[in-house]
Order: structure tokens, then sequence, then C-alpha cells
């Protein structure tokens, strides 16, 4: 039901049936867990208004993937 409703406010722009901010911090948990498993870390510490593992380079490196040459998403769109 959530796809349809999806595709439905991409066509007509009205609001959708889920709160977006909550799924996308609900998605960015399992993000940060595998983030911090690839990473080899227990804990990661969180910046909420960054986004950022505080002082944690390695777990950040795995935040933005590296793109193939004419295929790079732009940092502002």
């Amino acid at each position: 039901e959530h796809q349809i409703n999806f595709i439905e406010c991409l066509r007509n722009r009205k609001q959708s049936n889920s709160n977006l901010e909550q799924a996308h911090l609900s998605a960015s948990l399992v993000h940060f867990a595998n983030i911090a498993y690839r990473s080899g870390n227990k804990q990661l510490l969180i910046d909420p208004k960054t986004g950022q593992f505080i002082e944690n380079v390695d777990a950040n490196s795995f935040l933005k993937v590296a793109y193939r040459e004419n295929y790079v998403v732009p940092e502002k769109v």
C-alpha cells in the first residue's frame, strides 16, 4: 500500500499517508547499523545536525559511495 501511495503522491503532489521524516529516520537506523558492522565498530556516535559520525573517518567513508564517471550525483541537486 505504501508503494502505491508513494506513486500516487508523485502524480498528484498530495501528502503521503506516512510521515516521511519518520520513514527517513527508520531507514537511516538500518543503514547506520550496516555501517557499524562494516566498519567494525560496536558503537557509533551520530551528530544529528550533520548526519555524520562523530570522530570516525572510517564510518563516514561509508555514508557516500564512489560513483563511476558520468554517474556522479552532485552535492546540491
